[in-house]
């Protein structure tokens, strides 16, 4: 009879934030930074390799009449070679894709940049949250490409 009644369960401190490191507001704003940096740097080099190859690529590009999978692999195992020599002159191949099969190219494009480039940023930073920004930034990116594309004209 004489005990005590039970004294009410205390409450724990959730895992999630005794495990959230303090951050300052300098650290903070530091890494909001190099986020929006990354963010806007993502478009930075196939816009380069685009102007590049406007730039670089034969008015009237032959092309190959290969098939859009065969040339897709051509592309493939020329981008490396591509990308290390800006000043070089573009492979025929990047001339072929760029200038013959505009949808093709943005789709390898946006493969190379967002496929691969994104994962592998993920795999760095262990968050997606590059995606989400440019899914309004790559429908600008697309316009712009087709905008500035050397067939490009205006209906009538």
């Amino acid at each position: 009879l004489g005990s005590a009644p039970p004294s009410p369960p205390r409450r724990r401190r959730s895992s999630h934030a005794a495990k959230r490191p303090l951050i300052s507001a300098t650290d903070h704003r530091m890494r909001s930074l190099a986020n929006f940096l990354l963010m806007v740097g993502v478009c930075v080099p196939p816009a380069l390799y685009v102007a590049v190859l406007h730039r670089r690529c034969p008015a009237e590009t032959p092309t190959s009449g290969e098939s859009g999978l065969a040339l897709a692999r051509r592309w493939l195992a020329a981008l490396p070679a591509d990308a290390s020599s800006m000043f070089a002159p573009p492979s025929s191949v990047a001339c072929d894709v760029y200038a013959s099969h505009p949808r093709l190219f943005v789709n390898l494009i946006y493969f190379v940049v967002v496929d691969v480039g994104f994962y592998l940023i993920y795999l760095l930073q262990g968050s997606t949250w590059l995606i989400d920004p440019h899914w309004q930034l790559i429908p600008v990116c697309i316009s712009l490409f087709f905008f500035s594309h050397p067939d490009a004209g205006w209906d009538e």
